[in-house]
C-alpha cells in the first residue's frame, strides 16, 4: 500500500494535479494506466497521457458551449408552431331540424379524431330556446359498437336566452385519444330546448376529424340507445370542437421527451418534402418541409419532459478508456519483445 501511495504522489507530482478530479470521473483510468505501467519497472510517459485527456477534455468542453449556445439562441427564435383551434365543424351547414329535449331526450352526435392526442378545449353547439334562462347540458361519451357508451366527459349545464344561437360549453383537463370516436350528447331538464340539426354530410376539419352521420337518442329513464330516423340517410346535430394538440413541443418520436432521437429525425428528412405536419417525417411545424424552422422547435424545447432510463457512458470516458487500452497494447507488446 505504501508503495502504490508512492506512485500516486509521483503521478500527481508529474502533472495529473492539475486535472480537477470532482469533475472528470475518468481521470481515474490515467491514474491506474500510470500505476500499472510503473509497477511492471516500464518507462511510460504519464504526462503526455494527462496532455491527451486535457485536450479531450477541452473539446468537450468547447463542443457542450457551442451547444449551449445554439440551444440558447433557438430559444430566442424557436417556432411556437402549434396545431390549436376548432379542429372540426359543421356549424356553417344548412338547419333541416330540431332535436327537442322536452325534458325527456337526451340526443347524441359523434366526432372521430385524427392520428394524434388532443386537449379538448370546448364545444359549441347550435341550439335553439323557446324562452329565457333555458338550460342545457353537454356530455361525452365513448363510443361502443356505433352508439354512445360509458361517459367519458361532463361539459356542464348553460342558462341560454331565447332564440336561436351558438352554445359553448368549456372542458377543463379532458384529453381527446387519437384515432377515437366520442359522442356529443346534449339534453335539457325542460321542454323549451333544442339541437340544430342538418342532414349535410360536409364538416369542415383542420386535419382529419369527421363527423358522423347518424343521431341516437334516448328517453329517460331508459338507458337503452337507438337511432333517429328522420327520412333522410345522413343526420347530426350541429356543432364544432376546438382543441389543441397534446404532444409535447418537439417530442417527434413521442416517448416523452425532447432530445437526440427527435434531432436525428429533423436531420434524417432535412430539406425533404414531406407530409405536412408528420412529426415522424420531421415536419413539427407542419408546413411540409423540413428546415430551421422545424430545427428551432426541437432546439428550443430540448431537454423538456423525462428522459429514458439508460446507462450511457461519458464521450470522455470511453475515449480515455480507448487511450488506456492502446496504452496497455503497447506496453505489452514491448514486453513481449523484450522476452
Amino acid at each position: 500500500m505504501a508503495g502504490e501511495t508512492d506512485r500516486s504522489d509521483r503521478f500527481l507530482a508529474s502533472g495529473a494535479g492539475q486535472i480537477d478530479v470532482t469533475l472528470f470521473p475518468c481521470y481515474d483510468v490515467v491514474l491506474r494506466l500510470y500505476l500499472y505501467a510503473d509497477s511492471k519497472q516500464r518507462s511510460f510517459n504519464a504526462v503526455y497521457v494527462i496532455r491527451i485527456y486535457q485536450g479531450v477534455l477541452l473539446v468537450s468542453f468547447i463542443q457542450r458551449c457551442i451547444l449551449v449556445i445554439a440551444l440558447n439562441a433557438s430559444l430566442l427564435c424557436a417556432a411556437t408552431t402549434s396545431i390549436a383551434g376548432t379542429m372540426v365543424s359543421n356549424l356553417a351547414e344548412y338547419n333541416n331540424f330540431g332535436m327537442g329535449t322536452f325534458g325527456l331526450y337526451e340526443h347524441a352526435s359523434s366526432f372521430t379524431t385524427d392520428s394524434i392526442p388532443y386537449h379538448l378545449n370546448s364545444i359549441t353547439i347550435a341550439a335553439y330556446a323557446n324562452a329565457d334562462n333555458t338550460q342545457g347540458t353537454l356530455k361525452l361519451y365513448w363510443d361502443l359498437m356505433g352508439k354512445p357508451g360509458a361517459l367519458f366527459a361532463e361539459l356542464g349545464t348553460k342558462s341560454i336566452p331565447a332564440g336561436e344561437q351558438m352554445v359553448t360549453f368549456s372542458a377543463i383537463d379532458t384529453t381527446l385519444n387519437s384515432n377515437t370516436t366520442f359522442w356529443v350528447s346534449v339534453s335539457s331538464p325542460g321542454d323549451d330546448f333544442a339541437w340544430t340539426g342538418t342532414t349535410s354530410t360536409s364538416e369542415v376539419s383542420a386535419g382529419s376529424w369527421t363527423i358522423g352521420d347518424q343521431v341516437f337518442n334516448r328517453i329517460f329513464p331508459n338507458p337503452t340507445w337507438a337511432a333517429v330516423d328522420l327520412g333522410s340517410p345522413y343526420e347530426s346535430g350541429k356543432f364544432a370542437v376546438d382543441a389543441t394538440d397534446a404532444r409535447r413541443a418537439g417530442d417527434l418520436n413521442a416517448d416523452g421527451f425532447v432530445g437526440q432521437a427527435d434531432l436525428t429525425k429533423i436531420l434524417e428528412h432535412w430539406g425533404q418534402s414531406v407530409t405536412p405536419g408528420s412529426w415522424p417525417l420531421g415536419d413539427p411545424t407542419g408546413d411540409g418541409f423540413v428546415s430551421q424552422d422545424d430545427l428551432n422547435l426541437v432546439l428550443g424545447n430540448w431537454g423538456l419532459g423525462t428522459p429514458a432510463i439508460e446507462t450511457v457512458p461519458e464521450p470522455t470516458t470511453l475515449l480515455m478508456m480507448g487511450i488506456a487500452g492502446i496504452g496497455l497494447l503497447a506496453m505489452q507488446r514491448r514486453q513481449l519483445r523484450a522476452k
